[in-house]
């Protein structure tokens, strides 16, 4: 007698097994599953197909593909393109930057650590930071790049004087360590990078208590207010040499700042004066006057002020509200 057909109910819920014998896989459970996926149990859903979403891509260059809020992403190794559904089309919108990202603990202790600093120079890099456990006090790091290797590690600047304003910058063989002192004096520590020891410092301006500092041509110009509130200059070279100051006059400055354009090898001085006007003045690298940029006033607050400048043209910034 023939076997008659008769339907079988088979139930999905149990999904795939790849890891079992297929000779002894359960009834219920898939062996293989093509162009299908499970969203709910017990039921296959037929996986979605693949539709070329418009063109300008080069030809097999896509590497990636990823969502960045509303916008469809892709790249092709150089160039990253956006998907515009108006015009079916890959629109390329520049080259892609690769960046990378790596974490390295300086310090680790029972205390918070503030308005920390760094400064290269070759292979070592110094960090400065101020610590808890004296408000006062200034501490810093010294690193080996290559090697990762502590040179100095937590160590204080001074046990006596008060640092305020602090920052690090690179200069010949030396870090030159700035700060206001216990008596609002502009000072300096220098780290020599060669000896790998504190090696000289000393007092820039004996009444620098508001000023800024940048480099060009291996100098570092200062900018400060003094306490005729006018606009004090000077520079210091790879030697440590100081030059004179140069003061140029402006009415109850408040605030300055000091840039370099490393092209036209000039200075800028941004700075808040006479009650809110916020001026800009170029300058020669012997503290000359080139010329006067008013650029606003009537600011009431300002917390903050910084500049950069490139072929000519400079661009003030300011944190406050007029």
């Amino acid at each position: 007698m023939a076997l008659q057909k008769q339907n079988v109910s088979l139930s999905f819920k149990e999904g795939l097994d790849t890891k079992t014998d297929p000779k002894q896989v359960v009834f219920g459970k898939l062996l293989n599953l093509l162009n299908g996926k499970f969203i709910s149990p017990g039921r296959i859903t037929k996986r979605n197909g693949y539709t070329q979403l418009g063109s300008g891509l080069p030809s097999n260059s896509g590497v990636d593909v990823v969502a960045y809020n509303d916008e469809l992403v892709s790249f092709d190794g150089k160039q990253v393109y956006s998907y515009s559904e108006q015009i079916n089309s890959q629109i390329a919108q520049g080259n892609k930057t690769a960046v990378d990202l790596n974490t390295k603990a300086i310090i680790r202790n029972n205390f918070y650590q503030f308005y920390p600093d760094t400064a290269v120079n070759g292979n070592i890099q110094i960090f400065i930071y101020g610590d808890s456990q004296d408000q006062f006090a200034l501490r810093y790091n010294v690193i080996d790049t290559v090697t990762n290797n502590f040179i100095v590690k937590d160590q204080l600047f001074s046990y006596i004087t008060r640092f305020k304003k602090w920052k690090v910058i690179s200069l010949g063989n030396y870090f030159i360590i700035t700060y206001i002192d216990n008596y609002n004096r502009l000072s300096y520590i220098a780290y020599n990078t060669t000896t790998l020891t504190l090696s000289g410092g000393g007092i820039l301006a004996s009444d620098g208590g508001y000023y800024d500092v940048c480099f060009l041509n291996n100098k570092l110009y200062f900018s400060y207010i003094n306490n005729s509130a006018n606009i004090g200059l000077f520079s210091l070279d790879s030697s440590l040499v100081q030059s004179a100051v140069t003061v140029i006059t402006k009415t109850n400055t408040t605030n300055v700042t000091i840039f370099s354009d490393s092209v036209t090898n000039q200075l800028w001085i941004s700075y808040v004066y006479n009650s809110g006007v916020l001026s800009s003045t170029l300058l020669t690298t012997a503290f000359s006057v080139v010329k006067d940029v008013s650029l606003t006033s009537g600011i009431t607050t300002l917390y903050a002020i910084t500049g950069v400048a490139s072929n000519g043209v400079a661009y003030t910034y300011k944190i406050g509200r007029a």
